[in-house]
């Protein structure tokens, strides 16, 4: 995920690109207005006193404040108040990212529960026929372990592969 910021994407955009300090000022506006979004401080916007970077500087706070909402939502609908373009791509991005993230997330725990299901039933056909081979080793890992202690017998523990766990399976004997 690409969330490591708190607005990455209006702070990947705080540039002096389009404005050039030429005075102090200016330099102390330019200053201000990063302080500003960095903060997300609107009031301290209005000291600005370059009119248009005052008005760069609510446009960008504006911005991270839909970037949030779209953020916490995990909704583009919530991207689309964003006046910079590239703010608003690095919006959607950032959702995109999140939704992508629950999915797969959502997927492993289906999966976890499908394996469950076949421990719980025993049925090391269905754990062969896995094909995340970590569920796959885990589910027999888990069944065998299962048989060993309900029929108190540790030979079920032999078919245990890795060595470790099968010897964590014996020393329950």
């Amino acid at each position: 995920m690409t969330g490591c910021q708190a607005n990455p994407a209006v702070e990947n955009d705080i540039s002096y690109q389009e404005f050039s300090p030429e005075t102090v000022q200016e330099q102390l506006d330019a200053d201000t207005l990063v302080e500003a979004v960095l903060t997300m401080n609107k009031p301290l916007c209005g000291t600005i006193e370059n009119v248009v970077q005052r008005d760069n500087c609510l446009v960008k706070i504006a911005d991270a404040q839909f970037v949030e909402k779209a953020r916490i939502a995990a909704d583009r609908k919530s991207c689309s108040g964003i006046q910079e373009e590239v703010t608003k791509k690095q919006c959607e991005l950032i959702v995109e990212d999140i939704l992508a993230d629950r999915e797969a997330q959502e997927d492993v725990q289906k999966e976890a529960e499908h394996v469950q299901s076949l421990v719980d039933g025993q049925d090391l056909k269905g754990c062969a026929k896995l094909k995340d081979e970590n569920f796959r080793e885990q589910c027999e890992i888990n069944i065998y372990n299962r048989m060993a202690l309900e029929s108190k017998d540790e030979s079920h523990c032999e078919k245990i592969d890795p060595k470790d766990l099968r010897e964590d399976c014996k020393a329950q004997f």
